[in-house]
């Protein structure tokens, strides 16, 4: 009578555990981003003074450069809650040294939150650069608004309005190119990874 052949045990499946993206690294970029935009924004906050209701129209004209840091790291980085730290970092280094001071804070939590949007809707599982090529205008232009709003629109002539909202989309298409491509020759300088993408 012959022996059976014991059968083998299964072999237990092992799921991969998820990298945590909040690394030393990852937090250092955004400071690093934060802290320059910061700078940048210094400057920027300091040369609108006394412009008047000129001012909320550049606002809106070039609303990219208050942002570009942030939509840079967002597009480098590619993790849930980039552009709202970038955010806040470049408010905490701006606030102290610009008339605004720290009530500027909110609005630059908002512009972050504005950029968010788009990725949070999907559960930030789309990081594809198509979708970064429709989130970010969009973004922008909705920023661009909230000071457009604040302008005596029916004060102006329609063909001035309709130049502003033109500007404000050439604007957005011009800088979201731009971020893309600084996000491209830091990725490539070997500054970061990104995470894998979903188109």
């Amino acid at each position: 009578m012959s022996e059976s052949t014991p059968t083998p045990a299964p072999t237990p499946v092992v799921k991969p555990k998820r990298s945590n993206p909040y690394t030393t690294r990852f937090l250092l970029t955004c400071a690093a981003f934060g802290a320059a935009g910061g700078i940048l924004i210094v400057a920027l906050n300091w040369a609108s003074i006394g412009t008047g209701s000129f001012a909320l129209f550049l606002y809106g004209a070039t609303i990219g450069i208050w942002v570009l840091p942030q939509m840079v790291g967002q597009a480098l980085l590619r993790v849930p809650g980039t552009a709202l730290l970038i955010s806040l970092i470049m408010a905490l280094i701006n606030a102290p040294l610009t008339p605004y001071g720290f009530a500027q804070i909110t609005s630059a939590l908002l512009f972050g939150l504005l950029l968010e949007i788009p990725f949070a809707i999907f559960l930030y599982r789309s990081w594809s650069d198509r979708h970064f090529w429709i989130a970010h205008p969009i973004a922008l232009v909705v920023a661009s608004s909230s000071y457009f709003v604040a302008i005596d629109l029916a004060a102006l002539s329609p063909w001035l309005v309709v130049g502003m909202w033109v500007l404000a989309a050439i604007s957005a298409v011009a800088f979201t190119a731009l971020s893309m491509f600084l996000a491209r020759r830091l990725r490539a300088a070997g500054v970061a990874k990104p995470r894998r993408t979903v188109a």
